[in-house]
């Protein structure tokens, strides 16, 4: 399996629970960076429907850059109004593999999650460097 395949194949399984997925997520987020819990103030319900729909796009979209990678850089810079700071990033993905870990279990082989951190540092670093330009 490629990558793509990879990071398809584990997602259907979280978006299989869409709700459960995102309540896993932002209670991982909070418990490993408390800071941000104030960057949420509306409803976290559709916050998470939000995060699912975003995820959702860049999976479907992975086989295509021209296409993911400005939204990710457009989504970036519209999260600077919302007080996310380029540090935030990194408690976001590791707040989504452990999310798919909890969900998953032994599912989530080492193969998937080395696929994701690698998926998901390239899309924190464009979206860092579209958000936060030295």
């Amino acid at each position: 399996m490629d990558k793509v395949d990879i990071i398809r194949s584990t997602w259907a399984q979280a978006a299989a629970s869409p709700e459960e997925t995102a309540r896993v997520f932002y209670s991982t987020l909070f418990q490993i960076a408390p800071q941000n819990e104030p960057l949420f103030r509306n409803d976290l319900a559709a916050q998470g429907e939000k995060l699912m729909e975003t995820l959702g796009f860049v999976v479907d979209h992975l086989d295509d850059e021209d296409t993911w990678i400005p939204a990710a850089k457009d989504l970036a810079i519209r999260h600077v109004a919302y007080g996310v700071k380029a540090e935030d990033y990194d408690s976001v993905g590791s707040a989504l593999i452990q999310t798919f870990e909890t969900l998953m279990g032994d599912t989530f082989s080492t193969q998937a999650k080395a696929t994701w951190i690698e998926v998901y540092s390239e899309l924190s670093k464009q979206m860092i460097e579209a958000a936060y330009p030295h």
